[in-house]
């Protein structure tokens, strides 16, 4: 069996507030097809490599709440 670890949840910055206290993390950059987090995920489906999508409770891009630490989207 081959455990696949891959974070692919954006290229995001720590921020700090005018006082010096930790912000809301930054988009610094989006992803493309080329970069070798989102290429391994895309291989994995080309090559029917079981994998498993999990959402934490911090991705704002969901239409829904959490209201979990991460959920389970897919396998």
């Amino acid at each position: 069996m081959e455990i696949l670890a891959n974070h692919s949840g954006g290229q995001c910055v720590k921020t700090t507030d005018r006082f010096g206290q930790p912000g809301k993390p930054a988009l610094a950059a989006d992803q493309t097809a080329s970069d070798s987090r989102v290429d391994t995920l895309l291989n994995a489906f080309k090559n029917h490599t079981p994998f498993i999508l999990l959402a934490g409770e911090g991705y704002g891009a969901l239409p829904f709440a959490l209201n979990r630490a991460y959920v389970v989207l897919g396998w």
